[in-house]
């Protein structure tokens, strides 16, 4: 009709609802995809307003319809096969790098650890060991007392001195314990000290130019006193030359070397010794022979000890054993040179 106006649309018609928004997507029931225009043309009459036409244009493709007016969805282009391994190998080779270091330093530390355990067992064993020690040498020490003291207790001690008729004391002459053999030496001024568990000992003194003497001893007085009385046969030159040895050897300066040790109370005074104090072995005793005899050397400690003894001339195993121990348990000596040596010659007559 000429009286109404026609108004032309062209429009598409969707199913898309009002209420997703813009940069989503939405499912249309059906598929299709329309350009519609106006249902129909009708021609403008002249003069009339014409209505500005609005366009809208959707497409609806494989059950998704997207919206052209909307922002377009930016994403990141896809990786290739051999970049995504690329980086899938890079991050486990610093995994495994990351692991193996995690590892060598707990491995580092269990060692430390291992080594700390090891030092603190081995100085504890040394410890304990240290301390067991201490106390075995506090019991030993201990037992040693109490039994130092036991014998004090049940031992009586006997003083006493050799003299000669003069009164003059007979230097190291040996006093010996008839019951037991149990012995010792006077001094260089004739003194003496025994002990004994019995109140009375009977004691047999010898010393070489005297004659032997046995005498009674007792505890409850300051000093016992045994006279010695001169024995004119042991005084011959023989005799004296032969049991004096290293005096006679002494007596020509010549011979005496100036770093040799000598004893504190002279020659003489040791062959005393030698002679008074010497237990001749029972093996021995049958061989009839004046000149045997037992030479050795030795060096003197800072103490006047013998020292670093050396046999030079034996006579047997056993008469070299006993003049080991008379040398060993006599005087004392001079040291004159720190390595100086001196000869001793042990006489081993039966004469006497």
């Amino acid at each position: 009709k000429a009286a109404d106006s026609a108004v032309t649309t062209n429009q598409t018609v969707t199913s898309t609802p009002a209420a997703e928004d813009k940069n989503s997507f939405s499912k249309p029931e059906q598929k299709r995809t329309k350009d519609q225009s106006t249902a129909g043309k009708k021609e403008a009459v002249p003069g009339a307003e014409v209505p500005k036409q609005v366009t809208t244009r959707q497409t609806v493709t494989d059950d998704v319809v997207i919206n052209k007016s909307a922002e377009p969805v930016v994403t990141a282009p896809a990786k290739g096969a051999g970049e995504k391994n690329i980086l899938s190998r890079n991050s486990t080779e610093k995994k495994e790098v990351v692991k193996e270091a995690k590892t060598e330093a707990n491995n580092k530390i269990a060692g430390n650890t291992r080594q700390q355990k090891d030092k603190e067992a081995i100085r504890d064993q040394a410890s304990q060991e240290n301390e067991d020690l201490n106390k075995n040498r506090t019991i030993a020490s201990t037992r040693k007392a109490d039994e130092q003291n036991y014998r004090n207790q049940r031992n009586n001690t006997f003083r006493g001195r050799v003299t000669d008729a003069t009164n003059m004391g007979v230097p190291f002459a040996n006093v010996t314990n008839v019951q037991d053999n149990a012995g010792t030496y006077t001094d260089a001024n004739g003194n003496f000290l025994l002990t004994s568990p019995d109140s009375i000992l009977t004691v047999q003194v010898r010393s070489i130019g005297f004659e032997n003497n046995n005498a009674q001893l007792k505890n409850d007085i300051a000093s016992n006193r045994v006279i010695l009385q001169d024995d004119r046969r042991s005084l011959s030159e023989v005799v004296v030359s032969n049991q004096k040895p290293n005096t006679a050897a002494r007596s020509n300066t010549i011979n005496i070397k100036v770093e040799e040790p000598e004893p504190t109370d002279g020659w003489d005074n040791y062959d005393a010794y030698l002679v008074n104090n010497l237990n001749v072995p029972e093996e021995y005793k049958t061989k009839q022979n004046n000149s045997a005899s037992v030479q050795l050397s030795f060096e003197v400690d800072k103490n006047g000890e013998p020292i670093n003894i050396k046999i030079e001339k034996s006579l047997c195993p056993t008469c070299d054993k006993e003049a080991i121990r008379l040398v060993k348990d006599g005087p004392k000596w001079k040291r004159k040179a720190k390595k100086g040596r001196t000869t001793v010659t042990v006489p081993f007559n039966t004469s006497f």
